[in-house]
């Protein structure tokens, strides 16, 4: 993931040759990536900031994993319909509207 997105630059991931149901699995695969991988950054930061009891090492390896994490990102979901209509469930749709 951390290829994918980085600070500052925009990634754009062409899925349109794609049958719908590989479209769908790729976007479910990704969003639910960047949700645990943000996750884990947000719990890292907050921890760094409110936990008074870390010892030095446990500071520095936590720092690292804030430092190299996922950045905040936005995601941009071209022709959104395929994916979010109304009454369709798929994972792909569970996890965006996650993310939103």
């Amino acid at each position: 993931m951390g290829q994918l997105l980085a600070p500052g630059r925009v990634s754009v991931v062409l899925l349109g040759r794609l049958p719908q149901s590989y479209r769908s699995a790729v976007v479910a695969v990704l969003t639910r990536m960047l949700i645990d991988e943000r996750s884990n950054a947000a719990f890292a930061e907050k921890r760094l900031a409110l936990d008074p009891q870390l010892d030095q090492a446990m500071r520095e390896r936590i720092e690292v994993l804030a430092g190299t994490a996922v950045p905040r990102t936005v995601v941009v979901l071209d022709e959104a319909q395929l994916f979010l209509a109304p009454g369709q469930r798929s994972p792909a749709r569970d996890l965006f509207t996650r993310v939103c």
